[in-house]
């Protein structure tokens, strides 16, 4: 049976679905996206989640994915197929389309911004359909917008239309993650002690355990910095070989 895979990447966990040619949904399926470990660890577990979709569709429904939709959350240069910077994942300048489609043995992708992907969706067969200026806010691990006009949805003059979690809303607070001072989306990183000496609940055990590992991850560096298992040459992106290092 003719479908596609439907994969949207959040900051905490991923969505998909199998949908086919009428718009019928033929499989659901929900992964944690698994951010505590680290950039590399996240691009790694979505595309082992879209070869465990095209695996299913082929046992299940007789053939291959026809093409794969993929929403992921922050800066997103859909044209380029990049996913240019997510504060709440870590990544930055990951080839997501490539590494998808070489994933997928050639299913063609479309990637795209999680919320404006969502955003066209809601217009077309959601709350906003029929209208001519509509606005998609979603919430979940952060909070961004979705501008709809006149049946698209407006990505701005430098794609960061709908970035709402941005915006300051206590001027001179605590920085957050998100890189921004009091914004919305975001949480304050944790506070230093004030004693001298002292250590945060659990840091001597887990001091203790990693003494306990003898070897350990060379780097854990984002995507796109030279130092993850990927790294871009002047002919674009290639593939490196994790190195291992004795831990002190």
């Amino acid at each position: 049976m003719r479908h596609v895979i439907a994969l949207d990447v959040g900051g905490t966990g991923m969505k998909a679905a199998l949908v086919g040619a009428s718009g019928e949904l033929l499989h659901q399926a929900r992964r944690a996206t698994g951010r505590e470990r680290g950039p590399d660890a996240v691009v790694d577990t979505v595309l082992g989640f879209a070869a465990e979709l095209r695996a299913y569709g082929e046992r299940h429904l007789g053939e291959p994915a026809a093409a794969a939709g993929v929403a992921v959350p922050g800066i997103v240069d859909a044209g380029r197929g990049l996913a240019v910077y997510a504060a709440n994942l870590g990544w930055s300048d990951v080839p997501m389309r490539k590494l998808l489609g070489e994933r997928l043995h050639g299913v063609p992708v479309a990637l795209g911004h999680d919320v404006r992907t969502g955003g066209l969706a809601e217009g077309r067969i959601g709350a906003g359909r029929g209208t001519d200026r509509f606005l998609f806010v979603a919430l979940g691990t952060g909070i961004a917008g979705a501008i709809g006009i006149d049946g698209t949805v407006e990505a701005g003059a430098h794609g960061f239309a709908g970035e709402i979690g941005h915006i300051v809303v206590r001027p001179g607070g605590l920085p957050v993650r998100a890189g921004s001072t009091a914004a919305w989306s975001g949480t304050p990183p944790p506070r230093r002690s004030a004693r001298p000496g002292h250590r945060p609940p659990g840091t001597r055990t887990r001091t203790r355990r990693a003494a306990r590992r003898p070897w350990s991850r060379a780097t854990s560096a984002p995507y796109g910095s030279g130092a993850g298992p990927w790294t871009r040459s002047p002919t674009g992106w290639s593939p490196r070989s994790p190195s291992w290092t004795r831990a002190p």
